[in-house]
Protein backbone atom coordinates (compact mmCIF):
# COMPACT_ATOMS: atom_id res chain seq x y z
CA UNK A 1 0.00 0.00 0.00
CA UNK A 2 2.61 2.61 0.80
CA UNK A 3 4.42 1.35 -2.34
CA UNK A 4 1.41 2.34 -4.62
CA UNK A 5 0.41 5.90 -2.48
CA UNK A 6 4.57 6.69 -3.61
CA UNK A 7 4.27 6.22 -7.27
CA UNK A 8 0.60 7.56 -7.21
CA UNK A 9 2.89 11.29 -5.57
CA UNK A 10 5.29 10.50 -8.38
CA UNK A 11 2.61 10.73 -11.36
CA UNK A 12 1.03 13.37 -9.75
CA UNK A 13 4.41 15.88 -9.52
CA UNK A 14 4.80 14.32 -13.39
CA UNK A 15 1.01 15.46 -14.19
CA UNK A 16 1.38 18.83 -12.83
CA UNK A 17 5.33 19.49 -13.99
CA UNK A 18 4.28 18.53 -17.49
CA UNK A 19 1.04 20.48 -17.02
CA UNK A 20 3.35 23.49 -16.22
CA UNK A 21 5.35 22.91 -19.00
CA UNK A 22 2.43 22.56 -21.51
CA UNK A 23 0.94 26.47 -20.22
CA UNK A 24 4.77 27.53 -20.87
CA UNK A 25 4.83 25.99 -24.18
CA UNK A 26 1.72 27.29 -25.02
CA UNK A 27 2.45 30.65 -23.74
CA UNK A 28 5.50 30.88 -26.15
CA UNK A 29 3.92 29.74 -28.58
CA UNK A 30 1.06 31.98 -27.96
CA UNK A 31 3.58 34.77 -27.89
CA UNK A 32 5.32 33.83 -31.27
CA UNK A 33 2.17 33.23 -32.89
CA UNK A 34 1.72 36.77 -32.15
CA UNK A 35 4.93 38.13 -33.37
CA UNK A 36 4.59 35.90 -36.22
CA UNK A 37 1.35 37.54 -37.10
CA UNK A 38 2.34 41.30 -36.80
CA UNK A 39 5.47 40.71 -38.64
CA UNK A 40 3.70 39.28 -41.48
CA UNK A 41 0.70 42.04 -40.46
CA UNK A 42 3.73 45.06 -40.80
CA UNK A 43 5.30 43.28 -44.54
CA UNK A 44 2.05 42.81 -45.61
CA UNK A 45 0.99 46.70 -44.71
CA UNK A 46 4.71 47.51 -46.08
CA UNK A 47 4.08 46.13 -49.77
CA UNK A 48 1.07 48.62 -49.54
CA UNK A 49 2.96 51.37 -49.04
CA UNK A 50 5.27 50.73 -51.26
CA UNK A 51 2.98 50.17 -53.91
CA UNK A 52 1.76 53.43 -52.83
CA UNK A 53 4.86 54.88 -53.89
CA UNK A 54 5.05 53.35 -57.09
CA UNK A 55 1.59 54.72 -57.65
CA UNK A 56 2.15 57.90 -56.58
CA UNK A 57 5.28 58.41 -59.22
CA UNK A 58 2.70 57.34 -61.84
CA UNK A 59 0.27 59.85 -60.39
CA UNK A 60 2.33 62.45 -60.34
CA UNK A 61 4.27 62.09 -63.91
CA UNK A 62 0.74 62.99 -65.45
CA UNK A 63 0.58 65.62 -63.65
CA UNK A 64 3.73 66.85 -64.79
CA UNK A 65 2.98 65.93 -68.07
CA UNK A 66 -0.11 68.17 -68.49
CA UNK A 67 1.45 71.14 -67.15
CA UNK A 68 3.76 73.10 -69.14
CA UNK A 69 5.43 75.06 -66.75
CA UNK A 70 7.57 72.90 -63.86
CA UNK A 71 8.35 75.99 -62.35
CA UNK A 72 4.83 76.21 -60.70
CA UNK A 73 4.60 72.88 -59.20
CA UNK A 74 4.84 72.49 -55.33
CA UNK A 75 5.29 70.00 -52.87
CA UNK A 76 1.77 67.95 -51.94
CA UNK A 77 1.11 65.87 -49.24
CA UNK A 78 -1.90 63.88 -47.84
CA UNK A 79 -2.88 62.37 -51.43
CA UNK A 80 -5.41 59.78 -50.01
CA UNK A 81 -5.33 56.76 -52.59
CA UNK A 82 -6.67 53.17 -50.67
CA UNK A 83 -5.32 52.08 -48.45
CA UNK A 84 -3.28 55.14 -47.22
CA UNK A 85 -1.81 58.08 -48.45
CA UNK A 86 1.00 59.32 -50.22
CA UNK A 87 3.43 62.94 -50.28
CA UNK A 88 5.01 64.47 -52.78
CA UNK A 89 8.64 66.03 -52.91
CA UNK A 90 10.56 67.72 -55.35
CA UNK A 91 13.78 68.78 -55.71
CA UNK A 92 16.59 69.65 -58.11
CA UNK A 93 14.65 71.73 -60.64
CA UNK A 94 16.85 73.11 -63.41
CA UNK A 95 16.80 74.31 -66.69
CA UNK A 96 19.54 74.86 -69.72
CA UNK A 97 18.60 78.44 -70.08
CA UNK A 98 18.78 80.56 -66.99
CA UNK A 99 15.96 83.11 -68.89
CA UNK A 100 13.44 80.38 -69.63
CA UNK A 101 10.55 80.30 -67.88
CA UNK A 102 10.00 76.16 -67.79
CA UNK A 103 12.53 73.94 -65.86
CA UNK A 104 12.66 70.72 -67.54
CA UNK A 105 13.90 68.33 -64.82
CA UNK A 106 13.01 67.67 -61.74
CA UNK A 107 13.71 65.00 -58.72
CA UNK A 108 10.51 63.28 -57.55
CA UNK A 109 10.20 61.69 -53.87
CA UNK A 110 7.41 59.70 -53.17
CA UNK A 111 6.32 58.70 -49.58
CA UNK A 112 3.63 55.74 -49.34
CA UNK A 113 1.97 55.80 -45.74
CA UNK A 114 0.13 53.09 -44.38
CA UNK A 115 -1.34 52.77 -40.69
CA UNK A 116 -1.98 49.17 -38.96
CA UNK A 117 -4.46 48.39 -36.70
CA UNK A 118 -2.70 50.35 -33.38
CA UNK A 119 -2.50 53.70 -34.98
CA UNK A 120 1.09 53.10 -36.05
CA UNK A 121 2.30 54.64 -39.45
CA UNK A 122 4.38 52.13 -41.96
CA UNK A 123 5.72 53.80 -44.74
CA UNK A 124 8.17 53.52 -47.95
CA UNK A 125 9.80 56.03 -50.33
CA UNK A 126 10.29 55.96 -53.88
CA UNK A 127 12.80 58.82 -55.38
CA UNK A 128 12.96 59.26 -59.59
CA UNK A 129 14.39 61.68 -61.47
CA UNK A 130 11.74 62.78 -64.21
CA UNK A 131 12.95 64.74 -67.70
CA UNK A 132 10.31 66.88 -70.07
CA UNK A 133 11.31 64.66 -72.89
CA UNK A 134 8.74 62.60 -74.63
CA UNK A 135 8.83 58.57 -74.47
CA UNK A 136 10.05 58.53 -78.37
CA UNK A 137 13.52 59.60 -76.67
CA UNK A 138 14.03 55.91 -75.13
CA UNK A 139 14.03 54.52 -78.84
CA UNK A 140 17.82 54.70 -80.96
CA UNK A 141 15.52 55.16 -83.38
CA UNK A 142 11.67 56.61 -83.83
CA UNK A 143 10.13 57.26 -87.21
CA UNK A 144 6.90 59.12 -86.43
CA UNK A 145 5.46 59.62 -89.82
CA UNK A 146 4.37 57.18 -92.62
CA UNK A 147 4.98 58.48 -96.33
CA UNK A 148 5.54 55.38 -98.18
CA UNK A 149 5.47 51.69 -97.71
CA UNK A 150 8.44 51.09 -95.93
CA UNK A 151 11.72 52.42 -94.86
CA UNK A 152 14.35 50.70 -95.81
CA UNK A 153 18.08 50.62 -93.61
CA UNK A 154 20.77 49.75 -95.94
CA UNK A 155 24.29 49.00 -93.80
CA UNK A 156 22.56 50.37 -90.67
CA UNK A 157 23.61 48.98 -87.65
CA UNK A 158 20.81 50.02 -84.68
CA UNK A 159 21.92 49.29 -81.19
CA UNK A 160 18.46 49.43 -79.64
CA UNK A 161 14.83 49.91 -79.89
CA UNK A 162 13.66 50.64 -83.56
CA UNK A 163 10.04 52.41 -83.64
CA UNK A 164 8.36 52.63 -86.91
CA UNK A 165 5.11 53.52 -87.90
CA UNK A 166 5.10 51.78 -91.19
CA UNK A 167 6.48 48.91 -92.14
CA UNK A 168 10.18 48.44 -92.81
CA UNK A 169 12.76 46.47 -94.54
CA UNK A 170 15.96 45.21 -92.55
CA UNK A 171 18.45 43.94 -95.22
CA UNK A 172 21.23 41.49 -94.49
CA UNK A 173 23.46 44.28 -94.89
CA UNK A 174 21.43 45.91 -91.17
CA UNK A 175 20.58 44.73 -88.03
CA UNK A 176 18.62 45.82 -84.93
CA UNK A 177 20.44 44.66 -81.49
CA UNK A 178 20.01 44.93 -78.17
CA UNK A 179 16.28 46.02 -78.49
CA UNK A 180 13.07 45.00 -80.60
CA UNK A 181 12.00 46.34 -83.70
CA UNK A 182 8.57 47.68 -82.74
CA UNK A 183 5.57 47.97 -85.62
CA UNK A 184 1.88 48.55 -85.57
CA UNK A 185 -0.32 45.42 -85.47
CA UNK A 186 -0.91 46.47 -89.33
CA UNK A 187 2.49 46.68 -90.52
CA UNK A 188 5.47 44.59 -91.21
CA UNK A 189 8.99 44.52 -90.56
CA UNK A 190 10.97 42.30 -93.09
CA UNK A 191 14.04 41.07 -94.39
CA UNK A 192 17.24 39.02 -93.97
CA UNK A 193 19.02 41.10 -91.46
CA UNK A 194 19.03 40.28 -87.84
CA UNK A 195 16.59 41.69 -85.72
CA UNK A 196 13.38 41.03 -83.38
CA UNK A 197 9.39 42.11 -84.51
CA UNK A 198 6.39 43.03 -81.99
CA UNK A 199 3.78 44.39 -83.00
CA UNK A 200 1.69 46.74 -81.26
CA UNK A 201 -1.89 47.46 -81.47
CA UNK A 202 -1.67 51.30 -82.21
CA UNK A 203 -3.52 53.92 -80.13
CA UNK A 204 -3.33 57.76 -79.69
CA UNK A 205 -1.77 56.66 -75.91
CA UNK A 206 1.12 54.75 -77.32
CA UNK A 207 3.81 55.15 -74.92
CA UNK A 208 3.01 59.08 -74.24
CA UNK A 209 1.96 61.20 -71.21
CA UNK A 210 0.48 64.23 -71.65
CA UNK A 211 -2.45 66.64 -73.68
CA UNK A 212 -0.26 65.57 -76.86
CA UNK A 213 -1.86 61.95 -77.47
CA UNK A 214 -4.47 63.87 -79.10
CA UNK A 215 -2.88 64.42 -81.91
CA UNK A 216 -1.01 60.41 -82.69
CA UNK A 217 -2.61 59.24 -85.04
CA UNK A 218 -2.33 55.58 -87.14
CA UNK A 219 0.17 57.61 -89.43
CA UNK A 220 2.12 59.60 -87.13
CA UNK A 221 3.29 59.27 -83.59
CA UNK A 222 6.03 62.10 -84.06
CA UNK A 223 5.86 64.02 -80.93
CA UNK A 224 5.57 67.60 -81.05
CA UNK A 225 8.38 70.07 -80.67
CA UNK A 226 6.89 73.17 -78.87
CA UNK A 227 9.02 75.97 -80.51
CA UNK A 228 8.01 79.23 -78.76
CA UNK A 229 11.17 79.25 -76.88
CA UNK A 230 13.13 79.39 -79.66
CA UNK A 231 11.01 81.20 -82.20
CA UNK A 232 10.56 84.25 -79.47
CA UNK A 233 14.25 84.38 -79.12
CA UNK A 234 14.70 84.30 -83.15
CA UNK A 235 11.96 87.21 -82.93
CA UNK A 236 13.77 89.38 -80.56
CA UNK A 237 16.86 89.16 -82.29
CA UNK A 238 15.46 90.54 -85.79
CA UNK A 239 14.27 93.26 -83.77
CA UNK A 240 17.57 93.65 -82.50
CA UNK A 241 19.07 93.68 -86.36
CA UNK A 242 16.50 95.60 -87.53
CA UNK A 243 16.93 98.68 -85.08
CA UNK A 244 18.91 101.79 -85.31
CA UNK A 245 21.74 101.96 -88.38
CA UNK A 246 24.95 99.64 -88.61
CA UNK A 247 27.58 102.27 -88.71
CA UNK A 248 31.19 101.47 -89.99
CA UNK A 249 32.66 98.23 -90.09
CA UNK A 250 33.93 96.39 -86.96
CA UNK A 251 37.07 94.91 -87.30
CA UNK A 252 40.00 93.59 -85.90
CA UNK A 253 42.95 90.66 -85.64
CA UNK A 254 44.40 90.65 -82.81
CA UNK A 255 44.82 91.94 -79.32
CA UNK A 256 41.56 92.16 -76.39
CA UNK A 257 38.20 93.01 -77.84
CA UNK A 258 35.67 93.68 -75.30
CA UNK A 259 32.02 93.65 -75.20
CA UNK A 260 30.02 96.56 -73.44
CA UNK A 261 26.21 96.85 -74.64
CA UNK A 262 25.44 96.70 -78.00
CA UNK A 263 27.91 96.95 -80.25
CA UNK A 264 26.81 97.31 -84.35
CA UNK A 265 28.79 97.11 -87.29
CA UNK A 266 27.67 97.14 -91.42
CA UNK A 267 30.02 93.64 -90.83
CA UNK A 268 31.99 92.15 -88.39
CA UNK A 269 35.34 90.78 -88.86
CA UNK A 270 36.96 89.14 -85.47
CA UNK A 271 39.54 87.28 -86.85
CA UNK A 272 43.16 86.30 -86.25
CA UNK A 273 44.28 85.59 -82.54
CA UNK A 274 41.63 87.90 -80.99
CA UNK A 275 40.38 86.98 -77.58
CA UNK A 276 36.39 88.45 -76.85
CA UNK A 277 35.60 89.40 -73.76
CA UNK A 278 32.76 91.01 -71.73
CA UNK A 279 29.08 90.49 -71.69
CA UNK A 280 26.81 92.47 -74.47
CA UNK A 281 25.75 92.00 -77.86
CA UNK A 282 27.88 92.44 -81.21
CA UNK A 283 25.63 92.89 -84.07
CA UNK A 284 26.81 92.46 -87.95
CA UNK A 285 23.18 94.40 -89.62
CA UNK A 286 24.51 96.68 -92.66
CA UNK A 287 21.27 96.56 -94.99
CA UNK A 288 22.73 97.31 -97.99
CA UNK A 289 23.83 94.74 -100.74
CA UNK A 290 25.61 91.65 -99.31
CA UNK A 291 26.09 93.79 -96.22
CA UNK A 292 25.34 92.63 -92.72
CA UNK A 293 28.09 89.73 -92.90
CA UNK A 294 29.48 88.33 -89.53
CA UNK A 295 33.25 86.09 -89.71
CA UNK A 296 34.90 84.97 -86.24
CA UNK A 297 38.30 83.76 -86.50
CA UNK A 298 39.83 82.68 -90.40
CA UNK A 299 40.89 79.50 -91.60
CA UNK A 300 44.53 80.35 -91.11
CA UNK A 301 45.95 81.65 -88.14
CA UNK A 302 44.11 82.15 -84.37
CA UNK A 303 42.46 80.91 -82.87
CA UNK A 304 40.05 83.34 -81.86
CA UNK A 305 39.12 82.99 -78.22
CA UNK A 306 35.35 83.71 -76.91
CA UNK A 307 36.26 84.45 -73.02
CA UNK A 308 32.69 85.60 -71.97
CA UNK A 309 32.92 87.99 -68.00
CA UNK A 310 31.81 85.96 -64.76
CA UNK A 311 27.88 85.74 -64.83
CA UNK A 312 27.43 86.92 -68.56
CA UNK A 313 27.08 86.18 -72.09
CA UNK A 314 28.06 87.19 -75.73
CA UNK A 315 25.33 87.26 -78.58
CA UNK A 316 26.37 87.33 -81.79
CA UNK A 317 23.87 88.40 -84.77
CA UNK A 318 24.23 88.53 -88.39
CA UNK A 319 21.84 89.78 -90.58
CA UNK A 320 23.01 87.70 -93.79
CA UNK A 321 25.58 84.61 -93.14
CA UNK A 322 27.92 84.25 -89.99
CA UNK A 323 30.93 82.10 -90.69
CA UNK A 324 32.84 80.39 -87.54
CA UNK A 325 36.51 79.16 -88.12
CA UNK A 326 39.44 78.78 -85.56
CA UNK A 327 37.16 79.79 -82.54
CA UNK A 328 37.40 78.47 -78.88
CA UNK A 329 35.00 78.78 -76.37
CA UNK A 330 36.65 79.24 -73.03
CA UNK A 331 34.32 78.92 -70.26
CA UNK A 332 36.76 79.69 -67.39
CA UNK A 333 34.94 82.24 -65.74
CA UNK A 334 31.81 80.09 -65.95
CA UNK A 335 32.89 76.62 -65.18
CA UNK A 336 30.13 74.12 -64.38
CA UNK A 337 27.72 72.83 -63.57
CA UNK A 338 26.77 76.08 -65.29
CA UNK A 339 23.42 75.31 -67.99
CA UNK A 340 23.51 78.77 -69.58
CA UNK A 341 24.87 79.04 -73.00
CA UNK A 342 27.29 81.44 -72.33
CA UNK A 343 27.79 82.20 -76.24
CA UNK A 344 24.85 82.68 -78.67
CA UNK A 345 25.21 82.57 -82.29
CA UNK A 346 21.87 83.74 -84.80
CA UNK A 347 22.33 84.28 -88.45
CA UNK A 348 18.97 85.75 -89.87
CA UNK A 349 20.22 84.96 -93.46
CA UNK A 350 18.01 87.57 -95.01
CA UNK A 351 19.60 86.35 -98.21
CA UNK A 352 17.38 83.16 -98.15
CA UNK A 353 18.70 81.16 -101.17
CA UNK A 354 22.43 80.89 -99.79
CA UNK A 355 23.00 82.55 -96.62
CA UNK A 356 23.53 80.35 -93.56
CA UNK A 357 25.04 79.65 -90.36
CA UNK A 358 28.68 77.65 -90.73
CA UNK A 359 30.97 75.74 -88.05
CA UNK A 360 33.75 74.90 -89.34
CA UNK A 361 37.78 74.11 -89.14
CA UNK A 362 39.48 73.94 -85.63
CA UNK A 363 36.32 75.82 -83.82
CA UNK A 364 35.75 74.32 -80.77
CA UNK A 365 32.63 75.25 -79.19
CA UNK A 366 31.42 74.50 -76.15
CA UNK A 367 27.98 75.80 -73.80
CA UNK A 368 26.73 77.49 -76.92
CA UNK A 369 23.23 78.64 -78.52
CA UNK A 370 23.06 78.10 -82.08
CA UNK A 371 20.17 79.49 -84.52
CA UNK A 372 19.51 80.54 -88.17
CA UNK A 373 16.07 81.07 -89.10
CA UNK A 374 17.30 79.19 -92.46
CA UNK A 375 20.49 76.85 -92.27
CA UNK A 376 23.23 76.02 -90.22
CA UNK A 377 25.70 74.03 -91.62
CA UNK A 378 28.53 72.39 -88.95
CA UNK A 379 31.52 71.11 -91.96
CA UNK A 380 35.39 70.27 -91.84
CA UNK A 381 37.09 72.28 -94.37
CA UNK A 382 41.41 71.92 -93.79
CA UNK A 383 40.44 70.04 -90.36
CA UNK A 384 36.95 69.29 -88.19
CA UNK A 385 34.93 71.46 -85.42
CA UNK A 386 34.02 70.27 -82.11
CA UNK A 387 30.58 71.23 -80.50
CA UNK A 388 30.16 70.28 -76.89
CA UNK A 389 27.35 71.03 -74.65
CA UNK A 390 25.35 73.24 -76.71
CA UNK A 391 21.99 73.46 -78.79
CA UNK A 392 21.10 73.97 -82.49
CA UNK A 393 17.85 74.90 -83.44
CA UNK A 394 16.72 75.51 -86.95
CA UNK A 395 13.53 77.32 -87.59
CA UNK A 396 11.04 76.82 -90.39
CA UNK A 397 10.87 78.84 -92.72
CA UNK A 398 7.72 80.50 -93.94
CA UNK A 399 8.04 81.67 -97.14
CA UNK A 400 10.58 79.19 -98.68
CA UNK A 401 11.92 75.33 -98.34
CA UNK A 402 15.12 76.82 -100.24
CA UNK A 403 18.02 76.80 -97.46
CA UNK A 404 16.17 75.55 -94.81
CA UNK A 405 18.23 72.46 -93.17
CA UNK A 406 20.24 71.85 -90.09
CA UNK A 407 23.43 69.92 -91.45
CA UNK A 408 26.72 68.06 -90.02
CA UNK A 409 28.68 66.70 -92.67
CA UNK A 410 32.59 65.61 -93.44
CA UNK A 411 34.22 64.91 -90.22
CA UNK A 412 32.62 67.14 -87.92
CA UNK A 413 31.94 66.22 -84.51
CA UNK A 414 29.02 67.15 -82.31
CA UNK A 415 29.01 66.09 -78.55
CA UNK A 416 32.06 64.39 -78.11
CA UNK A 417 32.81 61.23 -77.38
CA UNK A 418 32.69 60.57 -73.29
CA UNK A 419 31.32 64.20 -72.34
CA UNK A 420 29.48 66.55 -73.73
CA UNK A 421 26.54 65.81 -75.77
CA UNK A 422 24.27 68.36 -77.75
CA UNK A 423 20.60 68.95 -78.88
CA UNK A 424 20.00 69.11 -82.69
CA UNK A 425 16.67 70.20 -83.28
CA UNK A 426 15.35 71.14 -87.20
CA UNK A 427 11.69 72.02 -87.46
CA UNK A 428 12.58 73.55 -91.13
CA UNK A 429 11.03 72.45 -94.32
CA UNK A 430 14.16 71.69 -96.71
CA UNK A 431 14.44 68.60 -98.17
CA UNK A 432 16.53 67.66 -96.14
CA UNK A 433 15.27 69.47 -93.50
CA UNK A 434 18.40 67.78 -91.00
CA UNK A 435 21.09 65.66 -92.66
CA UNK A 436 23.98 63.83 -91.09
CA UNK A 437 26.10 62.85 -93.57
CA UNK A 438 29.92 61.44 -94.74
CA UNK A 439 31.49 60.32 -91.72
CA UNK A 440 30.11 62.57 -88.92
CA UNK A 441 29.95 61.74 -85.46
CA UNK A 442 26.83 63.37 -83.45
CA UNK A 443 26.14 62.26 -79.74
CA UNK A 444 22.81 63.84 -77.35
CA UNK A 445 19.43 64.26 -78.83
CA UNK A 446 18.46 64.68 -82.33
CA UNK A 447 15.00 65.72 -83.60
CA UNK A 448 13.23 67.12 -86.59
CA UNK A 449 9.66 67.43 -87.16
CA UNK A 450 8.24 69.43 -89.96
CA UNK A 451 4.23 70.59 -88.85
CA UNK A 452 3.58 70.95 -92.79
CA UNK A 453 4.82 67.72 -93.16
CA UNK A 454 7.66 68.89 -96.07
CA UNK A 455 10.93 68.47 -94.07
CA UNK A 456 12.70 65.16 -94.19
CA UNK A 457 15.26 63.61 -92.16
CA UNK A 458 18.63 62.60 -94.82
CA UNK A 459 21.37 59.86 -92.47
CA UNK A 460 23.42 58.73 -95.17
CA UNK A 461 27.23 58.04 -94.70
CA UNK A 462 29.97 57.52 -97.47
CA UNK A 463 29.88 54.22 -97.85
CA UNK A 464 29.31 50.93 -95.81
CA UNK A 465 33.12 50.99 -94.42
CA UNK A 466 32.87 54.86 -93.94
CA UNK A 467 29.92 55.36 -91.83
CA UNK A 468 28.10 57.94 -90.16
CA UNK A 469 27.73 57.30 -86.53
CA UNK A 470 25.07 59.03 -84.29
CA UNK A 471 24.58 58.16 -80.17
CA UNK A 472 21.97 58.81 -78.36
CA UNK A 473 18.57 59.24 -79.80
CA UNK A 474 17.18 59.96 -82.91
CA UNK A 475 13.52 61.11 -83.64
CA UNK A 476 12.81 61.41 -87.40
CA UNK A 477 9.24 62.76 -88.86
CA UNK A 478 10.16 61.02 -91.96
CA UNK A 479 13.62 60.19 -94.29
CA UNK A 480 14.55 61.34 -97.55
CA UNK A 481 13.63 58.86 -99.76
CA UNK A 482 12.00 56.35 -97.37
CA UNK A 483 15.69 54.93 -96.14
CA UNK A 484 18.75 55.61 -94.33
CA UNK A 485 22.20 53.94 -95.12
CA UNK A 486 25.46 53.26 -94.59
CA UNK A 487 24.85 54.46 -90.20
CA UNK A 488 25.61 53.15 -86.88
CA UNK A 489 22.90 54.41 -84.50
CA UNK A 490 23.14 53.65 -80.82
CA UNK A 491 20.63 54.26 -77.73
CA UNK A 492 22.33 55.74 -75.09
CA UNK A 493 20.50 57.64 -72.51
CA UNK A 494 23.38 59.08 -70.68
CA UNK A 495 24.35 61.47 -73.41
CA UNK A 496 20.92 63.23 -73.25
CA UNK A 497 21.45 66.47 -72.20
CA UNK A 498 21.03 66.95 -68.45
CA UNK A 499 19.01 69.38 -68.34
CA UNK A 500 17.44 68.30 -71.35
CA UNK A 501 16.57 71.30 -74.11
CA UNK A 502 13.12 73.10 -73.81
CA UNK A 503 10.20 72.54 -76.74
CA UNK A 504 7.92 69.05 -74.98
CA UNK A 505 6.26 70.63 -72.62
CA UNK A 506 3.41 68.09 -72.69
CA UNK A 507 5.70 65.24 -71.58
CA UNK A 508 7.67 63.16 -68.77
CA UNK A 509 9.78 60.37 -68.92
CA UNK A 510 11.45 58.67 -66.26
CA UNK A 511 15.38 58.10 -66.25
CA UNK A 512 15.83 54.80 -65.66
CA UNK A 513 19.30 55.18 -64.13
CA UNK A 514 18.09 57.90 -60.90
CA UNK A 515 15.63 54.85 -59.36
CA UNK A 516 16.04 54.81 -55.44
CA UNK A 517 14.20 53.40 -52.69
CA UNK A 518 13.70 52.29 -49.13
Amino acid sequence: MKNLNKNKGVSLIAAIAIMILVSVLSAVMASMLGVTSRGALNNQLSSKAFGLTQAGINWYMMQLAGTANWTTTTNQTGISLNPGTFDVTLSNKASPQTDSTTNTRMDIAVTGKVADTGGAIIQRQMSQRVFKLPSASKFALFWGRRTGTSLNLSNVTIDGDLWSIGSSTIPASSTVTDGIAYRPSTETVTGAGTFTTQSITYDANFGYFGNNDAAFTATNSTPTLTSTYYTGLISGYNTAIATSPAGSDITQSSGTFNVSGTMRGRDVSLTGTVTITGSGTVIANGSSGSRGVMTLGSTSGGPVTIRPDAGGSITFLSRRSMTVNNVTINNVNNPAPDYFPRVRMYSQAAGATSDLLTIRNTAILDRAFLLSDRRILVQNSTTSPTVTNSVFFVNRNASSATNNNLTVTGTATVGNLGTGPCSLLSIARGTPALAITSTASVRGFIFQDDTGNAGFTNIAGTSNASRVNITGSLIANQFTGNAASNANITYDDTVLQDPPQEGFNNFAVKDANSWSGN
